[in-house]
């Protein structure tokens, strides 16, 4: 490993390569994993966080890693959906209360834990769940800064506390076993998302048609992404947290403009999934994604996003929909039902959930967990 850290190193510090540019490198990342989540005005009331997190960046570039291991059923999802029913609610917190002994790293139960202990109007509990869940990565402007929930009970000096729990504590993506992959990883996903960006907004003012300048972006990005898969592998979640990875499958997403020339994405996510870095969700979402964009119906039903018809957003069609929780269950996927509730999705006509045998399994598996 000290050997590997060492060539890392020196590549890094590649003789060729000027400080004036390794500073830049750091100030662009800089620029991307603070300033994004952060309202201007906060910033203002922080003049030196700038050059402290510099510092704090720099630092754990060469800490020592730590990593967990990675369980493959996501009980969120079964907390999820159970919290949408008043009747279950209790039965979501004792799973999200398991979760929590078991000393998960997932953002998302503290967030949905807070919420209980807000409703319940346990405040100093549901704002201590909410720092943990800033501390494990979740988007504080998207999760808490504009959630119509939180917004009303979190105030300036709330938010100024989790903003520092930021600063301070955060844990992702800082977990990564190559530190250098962080760097890279962003690179990737801003060149990304900036292309993207401007042939949408500037497409008007180019030389070239939309379709040419995306054909050229795509290209920009898919040797990209193809030397940051080379080097490091797919990302493992438990080390760079939920909301990056979920940029990083952005990118591979708008790469499904060509479906054709993608398949060479597969034996990455297939080792991935080998070493248990990537979760069956994203593993399986991935092949039925080839699946839905050359018009054939899904198999697993681990397509997140749904079609719009006529208003409505439907599930794309899935080869045995008859027989599909037992295939899920199998690959540790939640049931169907569930997984298209979570994700806002209308369930098929020609699909059926029996709630309470789902239930009554739920219960068995908390008893086998807490024994």
């Amino acid at each position: 490993m000290i050997q590997n850290i060492n060539k890392n190193l020196r590549k890094y510090n590649n003789p060729k390569t000027s400080l004036n540019q390794n500073q830049k490198r750091l100030n662009f990342i800089f620029s991307t994993i603070i300033i994004e989540d952060m309202p201007r005005y906060y910033m203002h009331n922080f003049p030196i966080m700038k050059s402290t997190i510099k510092l704090n960046l720099l630092i754990l570039l060469f800490l020592p890693l730590c990593s967990f291991s990675q369980r493959c059923y996501d009980y969120f999802e079964d907390a999820l959906y159970l919290s949408k029913f008043n009747e279950y609610k209790s039965l979501a917190d004792s799973i999200l209360e398991i979760e929590i002994l078991n000393e998960t790293k997932d953002f998302r139960v503290y967030l949905l834990k807070s919420k209980f202990e807000y409703e319940k109007e346990n405040l100093e509990n549901g704002f201590q769940l909410l720092t943990k869940a800033v501390k494990y990565g979740c988007h504080l402007r998207h999760h808490i800064f504009t959630d119509k929930f939180f917004k009303k009970y979190i105030n300036q000096s709330d938010s100024l506390t989790l903003l520092k729990v930021a600063k301070k504590e955060l844990v992702f993506p800082f977990e990564a076993s190559n530190r250098l992959s962080i760097i890279s990883l962003y690179e990737l996903v801003h060149w990304d998302q900036a292309l993207n960006n401007y042939t949408i907004r500037f497409h008007d003012s180019m030389c070239l048609s939309p379709s040419q300048s995306r054909v050229l972006e795509l290209k920009i990005t898919r040797n990209m992404l193809r030397q940051y898969l080379k080097d490091y592998g797919y990302p493992n979640e438990k080390e760079f947290g939920s909301v990056l990875v979920d940029r990083f499958d952005l990118v591979v997403i708008h790469h499904f403009e060509q479906v054709d020339s993608c398949e060479w994405l597969k034996s990455y996510y297939d080792e991935a999934y080998k070493m248990k870095k990537i979760t069956p969700q994203r593993y399986y979402e991935l092949y039925d994604k080839f699946l839905v964009y050359k018009d054939l119906p899904q198999k697993y039903g681990a397509f997140t996003s749904g079609r719009k018809i006529n208003g409505r957003y439907e599930i794309y069609p899935i080869e045995d929909i008859e027989h599909i929780d037992k295939l899920r269950k199998q690959l540790s996927l939640s049931p169907l039902h569930v997984f298209l509730k979570n994700n806002n999705i209308n369930i098929p006509e020609n699909y059926s959930f029996d709630m309470k045998e789902y239930v009554n399994s739920i219960r068995n598996k908390l008893s086998e967990r807490m024994n």
